[in-house]
């Protein structure tokens, strides 16, 4: 008997897993940018169309469904989020928190001949901030020209 119903079964499986691999994908589209450390407005634009197409999806899909608390989130707060911080949620996470920290140790290493902590820890800051923050590198006025020196001793 459990014979009989196999290939009626393995349809509608295969229908579930057709839904599934498109609802994944689309997801993955809005995963994918809102887990950059940089967001600008053409990505956030693009991050925009891709919440809308994935929550369509998911209400034509599954009518009777409720939206859980972590996709009202992506559809209401992401972009709001996104626009305002120029960062996806990517830097929230355990995993964003330990990305930073490494990078910072790695940062710690490249400065660690200058000796004074102050001096050291800015330098830091300013490398981690221009390596998020690109287009402030324009804004860095350049380096002062020494005045030489024309007294003899």
């Amino acid at each position: 008997m459990a014979q009989e119903k196999l290939p009626h079964r393995s349809g509608e499986v295969a229908g579930q897993v057709s839904k599934f691999i498109t609802a994944f994908s689309l997801y993955g589209k809005c995963h994918n940018i809102c887990d950059q450390n940089f967001i600008d407005e053409a990505q956030a634009c693009a991050l925009d169309q891709a919440i809308q197409e994935f929550m369509a999806f998911f209400r034509d899909t599954y009518p009777e469904a409720t939206v859980p608390i972590k996709m009202h989130l992506l559809e209401d707060h992401t972009l709001q989020w996104a626009s305002n911080n120029h960062v996806g949620y990517g830097l929230l996470g355990e995993q964003g928190a330990e990305s930073i920290h490494a990078k910072f140790n790695r940062l710690g290493l490249a400065f660690a001949a200058i000796k004074d902590r102050v001096k050291n820890l800015t330098c830091i800051v300013k490398e981690h901030l221009l390596s998020i923050e690109p287009q402030l590198v324009a804004a860095i006025p350049p380096p002062a020209k020494r005045v030489k020196n024309t007294m003899a001793m």
